[in-house]
């Protein structure tokens, strides 16, 4: 049975990493737990507009609590410009057509939003439940269905709380670390090409990378408990790293496959230097600390390929990737020590 769910799995469209099963389990029980509560209170107490509390507390759920905190701000400014809308059109448009005029004007309004805020597309259904209220009774009709909505959200908070919790800050690091990791590959299939004939396509990796650091930035702008000058960084650190990466990868693109195995010491340091850069990237992924004696001698071992380089002139063409070679290696260290020394900060 197992193995027909796993082999059922992997003929999907649709890509199951352990992160999205995850997000997907949590996000489905924390939906029905807000789900059932939320309607347990509207009827334990008689409140009407049982459907549209339900309907707020689960649209609300997010990825994250501050992802969560978020979606119910949006929530409630939809509601109140519907609320807005309507009684202003209601009360100036009699004979029915003032709901009319009020539904029209606030799809046009709330639409045009969530073409610059996506997330406010979900809050059509507040605001077209406002617009569609009754002419008669217009105060007790916002009344009940704001305190639905009011009762919905502050459900939805509680349980996004209490229930399997994720903050905004762990999944940024969570994402952070897997950009690390997506960096650590480009850059062995990047050494890798620099050394030979056959290029690898890194371009999935690439993709890789880059979707989970636009993540990881979604992640901190959710961040509300916490200073995010540490996260901030530590994207940018990942970014500079990547970009020292890419250097690399010029130079792989334009150079031949002697640039590294030109002289035996040169080619010998080469081959340290990306061990010990993989080593590093290891440690700070798994959020270990890294030996002060293995930076130092990353130090020195960097010093020795830009004297090599310096001492040699055999070939102009090649002498050039050559020095382009050891200004990405320099910016590689300089971008491990700054995303170490955060790394420790943090600690």
């Amino acid at each position: 049975m197992l193995k027909y769910l796993q082999s059922l799995f992997h003929k999907l469209p649709v890509e199951i990493t352990r992160d999205k099963l995850r997000d997907a389990l949590r996000l489905a029980l924390q939906s029905s737990i807000a789900a059932a509560v939320t309607f347990t209170v509207m009827r334990t107490f008689g409140f009407p507009e049982i459907f549209l509390a339900i309907m707020s507390a689960v649209l609300i759920m997010e990825s994250s609590i501050g992802n969560t905190f978020n979606s119910a701000k949006g929530r409630v400014l939809a509601t109140i410009v519907g609320i807005v809308i309507w009684s202003i059109f209601v009360s100036i448009i009699p004979y029915g057509y003032g709901t009319v005029v009020s539904l029209l004007v606030t799809m046009f309004i709330m639409n045009a939003i969530a073409s610059f805020q996506p997330s406010w597309r979900y809050w059509v259904v507040a605001a077209v439940a406002i617009s569609l209220g009754s002419e008669n009774d217009l105060l007790e009709i916002s009344l009940d269905r704001l305190l639905a909505i009011g009762i919905g959200i502050w459900v939805g908070l509680l349980v996004a709380g209490i229930i399997w919790p994720e903050k905004s800050s762990n999944r940024a690091l969570k994402h952070i670390r897997y950009s690390l990791n997506r960096a650590q590959d480009i850059f062995k299939v990047t050494f890798k090409n620099i050394r030979s004939d056959e290029n690898d396509n890194s371009s999935n990796i690439v993709n890789d990378f880059h979707l989970s650091l636009g993540k990881a930035k979604d992640a901190v702008e959710n961040i509300h408990l916490e200073k995010v000058d540490k996260y901030n960084k530590l994207i940018d650190g990942t970014e500079k790293l990547y970009n020292s990466i890419l250097i690399i990868h010029r130079v792989s693109n334009n150079s031949d496959t002697s640039l590294l195995n030109y002289w035996d010491n040169f080619k010998k340091n080469c081959d340290e230097f990306s061990e010990k850069t993989c080593e590093i990237l290891t440690s700070l992924i798994n959020k270990e600390m890294v030996d002060d004696t293995i930076m130092q001698e990353y130090k020195t071992l960097i010093k020795k390929i830009k004297k090599s380089v310096l001492q040699e002139n055999n070939n102009e063409d090649q002498d050039v990737f050559r020095h382009a070679f050891v200004f990405g290696i320099q910016e590689i260290h300089e971008s491990l020590r700054v995303l170490e020394d955060i790394m420790e900060a943090k600690k």
